[in-house]
């Protein structure tokens, strides 16, 4: 595509270059929704640490340990895990 500007001078503007953008903002997108997810869950397991170490009962933690330790466990596995050459 060519496109005009004020002083009559034309510029192409390059496909590949809007898709790596896209691409660059949908990761970092990503990247933020999975570090805020992170921080939450691991405000939500110091909660209700607190929680337990003032009541003298850690069964809230332990169910709560249960139910983010998958989806964190992916979450980290897919960030810190082994890099794929390329």
């Amino acid at each position: 595509m060519r496109f005009k500007i004020k002083d009559d001078e034309t510029f192409e503007i390059n496909k590949l270059e809007v898709t790596n953008h896209d691409k660059l903002i949908e990761s970092r997108t990503r990247h933020k929704l999975a570090i805020g997810a992170a921080a939450f869950s691991a405000a939500f397991l110091v909660v209700t640490a607190a929680y337990g170490a003032v009541h003298r009962d850690f069964t809230a933690l332990s169910a709560v340990f249960e139910h983010i330790e998958m989806p964190m466990g992916i979450l980290f596995g897919y960030y810190f895990g082994a890099k794929k050459n390329g």
